[in-house]
């Protein structure tokens, strides 16, 4: 049996289909003939899409970390995942000044980076 493309889902991009409701890498492409063994079996379409964490100086100088990226996969059941992403070291120095830790671009506030 050959499986329909998935929808179109705005901002992420069609992987494929699983059949759980898991929301994760695709287990099944267009083709899912081997995997049917219910008189009726519901499978849910995969998406994924690359986020990328850059560091910026703050007004500091030195060379930034590499760029961080990492997968987030969405299925129609609806699941996201938020993956965890470790923080670089800071390579920035500014004259006067301690770092304190990595914001998200409010000076005033803290808060802890995760992705929704």
């Amino acid at each position: 049996m050959s499986a329909p493309a998935p929808a179109t889902v705005s901002g992420w991009g069609a992987l494929g289909w699983r059949d759980d409701t898991d929301a994760g890498a695709k287990e099944f492409g267009s083709s899912v003939a081997s995997t049917i063994t219910d008189d009726s079996q519901t499978f849910y379409a995969v998406y994924s899409r690359t986020l990328t964490l850059q560091y910026a100086n703050g007004g500091g100088t030195g060379t930034a970390p590499a760029n961080t990226t990492t997968t987030q996969y969405y299925n129609t059941n609806p699941n996201i995942t938020s993956p965890a992403i470790t923080l670089a070291a800071n390579t920035f120095t500014r004259t006067g000044y301690t770092f304190n830790k990595w914001d998200q671009g409010n000076a005033s506030s803290s808060y802890t980076w995760s992705i929704a």
